[in-house]
């Protein structure tokens, strides 16, 4: 098997995971289960999240990608360094 293909496929997995974990924490705190926030849960996400990135740069690196061409993909790296950048400090 191909890195692009190990690469695709740890990146699709990360993104289904960010979203089955923010919908999790959406429905505990929902149904007033505040307590998973002393849980591995708390920090889970933001693990993933880095795996997440991780991936989308390898796959950048292992692509021929060139900035400019695809300008939702441009669009959408710099959206991500800007909430990076730009988001508060807990």
């Amino acid at each position: 098997m191909s890195s692009y293909l190990v690469l695709k496929s740890v990146h699709m997995t990360a993104a289904y995971l960010t979203v089955a974990l923010f919908s999790l924490r959406l429905l505990l705190d929902a149904v007033g289960k505040p307590r998973w926030r002393t849980t591995p849960l708390r920090w889970i996400p933001h693990a993933n999240d880095t795996v997440l990135l991780v991936a989308a740069i390898s796959l950048l690196v292992v692509t021929p990608w060139m900035p400019f061409v695809h300008g939702w993909l441009t669009a959408k790296i710099l959206l991500l360094v800007g909430y990076i950048v730009l988001a508060p400090s807990p």
